[in-house]
């Protein structure tokens, strides 16, 4: 049965989910077109030289474009850039397929990443794009992180530890005592904060309280992207190049930066 550009059109203004999903899809297939175009390598940014994981036909596929060109997270990605320890402990809490740990390795970054990731499926990936990229011996993966993660990783030093969090709202559970800021006193903690009512926003300032003995907080939130220089995407049209740089959010992004407050 075909469907008419205004019967299409009157269709999605009825069912706002429609056009989500629609956009969605079209983002995972603009995506995999720019990535193919890198040949599956990060071209720009502080990953650059990273092999990125395969498609999967899954949501997170959507995302693999900013991830090759330098953009996604970006903001993330800066901040490593100027606070990271060089050959740092790298901890990430929700690693999904290992963007972040094996780019932070193959970098050069971090000595050794520990990932801790709740989908079995993501973990395998995980897995297997460490060994792709040839750092799987500097790649540590664990199950779902609670409030004790740190003490799984062995010994290990404060202040060269950089911690990566972004586990959809289960920060508050993980991120819920004194005592682990205490223990954590003067390694470097980034939060994505997942405060989308005012239940949430209260407990995002209970675990600034938390961390203040220890850590100076600061937030930041997603920024600009500039796409002037990028080769891979100039051929695109307006529209296919700005939807490169967006990651599908609910809303703009803000993430927590605790930074030691005694670094020495």
């Amino acid at each position: 049965m075909s469907i008419s550009q205004a019967e299409l059109v009157s269709l999605a203004e009825r069912e706002p989910g429609l056009l989500s999903l629609l956009i969605q899809r079209h983002r995972i297939k603009l995506s995999n077109h720019i990535v193919n175009r890198c040949n599956g390598v990060v071209i720009r940014g502080p990953f650059s030289g990273m092999i990125l994981p395969p498609s999967s036909g899954s949501w997170g596929d959507a995302d693999r474009a900013s991830m090759a060109i330098g953009l996604y997270e970006k903001e993330i990605l800066d901040l490593i850039l100027k606070v990271a320890p060089r050959g740092c402990t790298f901890v990430n809490l929700g690693a999904a397929d290992g963007y972040y740990g094996i780019g932070m390795l193959t970098s050069g970054i971090a000595a050794h990443a520990h990932c801790f990731e709740l989908d079995p499926v993501a973990r395998q990936k995980l897995l297997a794009t460490s060994a792709i990229n040839d750092v799987a011996d500097k790649i540590s993966v664990y199950g779902r992180a609670d409030s004790s993660f740190y003490l799984s990783i062995g010994s290990f030093k404060s202040e060269n530890l950089f911690v990566l969090c972004d586990v959809e709202g289960a920060e508050f559970d993980i991120f819920s005592s004194r005592d682990v800021f205490q223990d954590l006193q003067k390694s470097h903690i980034v939060i994505e904060i997942h405060d989308w009512d005012d239940s949430l926003k209260m407990k995002t300032q209970e675990l600034v309280s938390l961390a203040s003995h220890s850590h100076r907080p600061s937030f930041f939130s997603t920024g600009s992207r500039d796409l002037s220089g990028i080769e891979c995407v100039q051929s695109l049209d307006d529209t296919n190049r700005w939807l490169i740089c967006s990651e599908g959010r609910p809303k703009m992004m803000q993430w927590c930066h605790l930074s030691p407050i005694f670094s020495q």
